[in-house]
């Protein structure tokens, strides 16, 4: 008889993202931004502020916006290094592309 454990199928943890704290660059997208993280995780994306961050997991962070008469977006992160990732926007804007840290 034979027991395995495998953890390949499990989320990792993540850093946090505070961790990411500073001004990213999204591109391409359809409109030209950037986002900013402080370091309490809190992301301002095109001046609406998100405290609404869930961690996926594996360095993967999802934030909702809910700007003032607009519809609900979600901004994916994944981070891939302390200064590089891809990102997701989904909702009233939609896009996708690179995160670069400037």
């Amino acid at each position: 008889m034979s027991i395995s454990c495998s953890n390949s199928d499990k989320t990792g943890s993540s850093k946090g993202l505070g961790y990411y704290a500073g001004t990213w660059e999204l591109a391409p997208t359809t409109v030209n931004a950037t986002i900013t993280i402080s370091n309490d995780g809190t992301v301002t994306f095109n001046n609406d502020k998100s405290t609404n961050v869930t961690d996926k997991g594996n360095e993967t962070y999802e934030v909702k916006f809910t700007p003032a008469n607009e519809g609900e977006s979600i901004l994916t992160l994944t981070f891939t290094s302390d200064t590089a990732g891809i990102f997701i926007l989904s909702g009233s804007t939609a896009g996708s592309g690179t995160l670069k840290k400037q």
